[in-house]
């Protein structure tokens, strides 16, 4: 007999579910709505980082 046993494959998790878990983890006894804000107050602020840029970039602007 083998000391094998079948399991059940573990769910499929999409991985932006993973990343998020993993984001939230970092937050413990917060709420997830707190993480998500902050989480949103991140990508906004790179994102604008990115369109300065791009602005300075296309007017030629150095700095």
């Amino acid at each position: 007999m083998s000391h094998f046993h079948l399991h059940r494959p573990p769910p499929k998790v999409p991985w932006w579910q993973k990343l998020w878990d993993s984001f939230r983890a970092n937050f413990p006894g917060r709420s997830s709505e707190q993480a998500r804000s902050f989480a949103l107050t991140v990508v906004i602020f790179a994102v604008l980082l990115l369109l300065t840029r791009l602005f300075f970039e296309y007017r030629g602007i150095r700095i």
